[in-house]
């Protein structure tokens, strides 16, 4: 009830905030991807340096 009467009184608030909002999300996002890429890098590494030790086990 009070936050939507401050809503109404200053609409600008709200649309700072909601972009607020938006921007934590977008970092967020941009972490999780910067993490599933490293990720994905080193499982992308490992399968090769398994793949060379397997290569080099078999006779």
């Amino acid at each position: 009830m009070h936050a939507t009467a401050l809503g109404l009184q200053y609409p600008k608030t709200d649309i700072f905030r909601q972009l607020f909002i938006l921007s934590q999300c977008k970092k967020v996002l941009d972490s999780v991807n910067f993490y599933l890429i490293l990720f994905l890098s080193a499982t992308y590494k490992v399968r090769a340096i398994l793949a060379q030790i397997i290569g080099l086990s078999k006779p």
